[in-house]
């Protein structure tokens, strides 16, 4: 398998088709319009708001949002009070990100800018806040947090939010679905924990996110093999990564009973096995985690 970006959720002739139809409605738009093409993963903007407003973090400081893809949080942040500084290395997803902002009225608190992380030098600014949802994963240097450290204000917090490994040495098997996902710079939480540590940062672990992930991605998957079975086109790259790989790599679902899941997800685990549910060792989870820069 290939890159991420060619799963037909992110291909940007897809993010353009659902653009022009909302154009359509003749009325002005607002960020609740753009929620089903705004962000890709689960939870929504629930480990922001938990961190928000548990730590107090001012809002009407200047954040920067580090893989801002289409600009979804970028518009979430402005929206709360901050200046957002945007950044991600796909223009593509950085021109429609400057459009949708334009047509939500928010262009005088955000800009966004073509960078990458592992090359380039993060835009100065003194920030109060960065956002990090789903881009470590894609970043194979994350030297970059040391910049980001002088950066930040007195108390300034990053939020970050992904996939980990669960242990350093996963099987044949194991690495394959990884790879095939386009998760090939996945850590462990630990070393991404120790890497801040040695920085400066102050870091929390909020929380173990792993089964309201695990439920999205199985409702995904669900939703694609119901396509499949009604004859609607699922290109081959969509159904193994997202119906076939995605739900045997996050499978939190023990909560539920055999027949419960069955219920839910007959389709998906018929493809995958009650095994990865029940009995297979877990090798990747995802958590929502907070690095603050104190002194």
């Amino acid at each position: 398998m290939s890159d991420w970006k060619t799963f037909s959720t992110y291909k940007e002739e897809t993010i353009r088709q659902n653009l022009e139809k909302l154009k359509l409605l003749g009325r002005t738009l607002t960020l609740n319009d753009f929620s089903s093409i705004d962000l890709f993963h689960p939870g929504m903007h629930a480990g922001l708001d938990m961190l928000m407003s548990e730590y107090s973090l001012p809002k009407d400081g200047i954040a920067l949002d580090i893989g801002c893809g289409i600009g979804g949080v970028s518009r979430y942040l402005a929206s709360c009070g901050f200046t957002v500084k945007g950044v991600d290395i796909n223009d593509s997803f950085l021109k429609i990100a400057q459009e949708i902002t334009e047509l939500v009225g928010l262009s005088d608190k955000i800009t966004y800018h073509s960078l990458n992380l592992v090359n380039d030098e993060i835009p100065p600014a003194s920030y109060t806040f960065a956002n990090m949802i789903c881009v470590l994963i894609l970043i194979s240097d994350i030297s970059f947090f040391r910049d980001l450290y002088k950066y930040f204000q007195i108390d300034g917090a990053i939020y970050i939010e992904d996939y980990f490994l669960i242990r350093e040495c996963i099987t044949d098997e194991e690495r394959k679905y990884v790879n095939d996902l386009g998760l090939t710079n996945i850590r462990t939480l630990e070393s991404v924990v120790s890497t801040l540590q040695s920085y400066g940062y102050e870091v929390k672990v909020l929380e173990d996110i792993s089964k309201i992930w695990s439920e999205s991605i199985w409702d995904r998957a669900e939703r694609i093999w119901n396509r499949k079975i009604a004859d609607e086109i699922v290109d081959d790259l969509e159904l193994y990564g997202y119906a076939i790989a995605a739900p045997k790599m996050l499978s939190f679902l023990s909560h539920y009973s055999i027949e419960e899941l069955s219920n839910l997800f007959p389709h998906t685990l018929n493809a995958v096995g009650i095994k990865t549910v029940y009995e297979n060792e877990k090798f990747v989870n995802c958590s929502r985690i907070a690095a603050f820069k104190r002194s």
